[in-house]
């Protein structure tokens, strides 16, 4: 909460409401049969519901972060917009969460008072670039000759993705990069390539979130311009 600070007293207020469990919109701590990782979920006229497997780690800290900026651009769309127009679109979905994290890193790097603790931070954030922009854009590649494969009538086999994944790290890394005998089937696992075409947006959302982040603590006007911007649902 105090991270988030900048996004004001009204964010912060429903934020706490969020964040207390007794409210409902929580599932916080690992359970037997409770799937991994972290999720959040909205439908109109109900508060948002955020799934966490939370264990006290600053990773995990930025994981509630992330989920929260989800649950809160859900809730004020809600809020400012009917039905028809309050499910924001993909292209704005990965912002208020990346914003989140940022604003996070920010605060913990201001009172960091340990060097070992900052190069720490600093070194997640790097790893966040590369992981949410970098390689983003890698399966955002990949997925992109995938639908042209099937465009062009080209039979899709194992084959053909493991080599052109393959071929994708080794453009994006370089020669220098090893590349592990299975290396070419991380693809299979990536959920996303089998849902829909959003992996890019990871990437545009990280870039957006980061210059956001730096322009709400610069003050109101930004930091109202932006609130404005997830208040707009689909409206705009």
């Amino acid at each position: 909460i105090e991270a988030l600070e900048p996004l004001g007293e009204p964010y912060l207020a429903v934020l706490g409401q969020g964040l207390d469990p007794d409210n409902g919109w929580l599932d916080l701590y690992p359970a037997e049969g409770k799937a991994s990782g972290a999720f959040c979920a909205s439908v109109y006229g109900e508060h948002p519901y955020v799934k966490m497997n939370y264990q006290d780690s600053v990773h995990d800290m930025s994981t509630l972060a992330h989920e929260y900026g989800h649950a809160m651009h859900s809730h004020l769309s809600a809020e400012g917009q009917g039905y028809p127009d309050y499910r924001y679109v993909p292209f704005l979905a990965e912002i208020a969460s990346t914003a989140n994290e940022a604003l996070l890193v920010d605060h913990l790097l201001e009172r960091a008072e340990d060097d070992r603790v900052r190069a720490s931070l600093l070194a997640d954030r790097l790893e966040s670039i590369r992981g949410t922009i970098y390689r983003q854009a890698l399966f955002a590649e990949f997925e992109l000759a995938v639908h042209r494969f099937a465009e062009e009538g080209t039979p899709i086999t194992a084959g053909l993705l493991e080599q052109t994944y393959l071929d994708l790290i080794r453009d994006y890394y370089g020669d220098a990069y090893h590349v592990g005998p299975d290396d070419g089937m991380e693809w299979a696992y990536i959920p996303h390539f089998y849902w829909k075409y959003y992996v890019w947006v990871y990437a545009t959302g990280l870039s957006s979130g980061i210059a956001i982040a730096d322009k709400v603590r610069q003050g109101p006007a930004e930091r109202d311009a932006f609130l404005r911007m997830l208040e707009s649902g689909n409206s705009r």
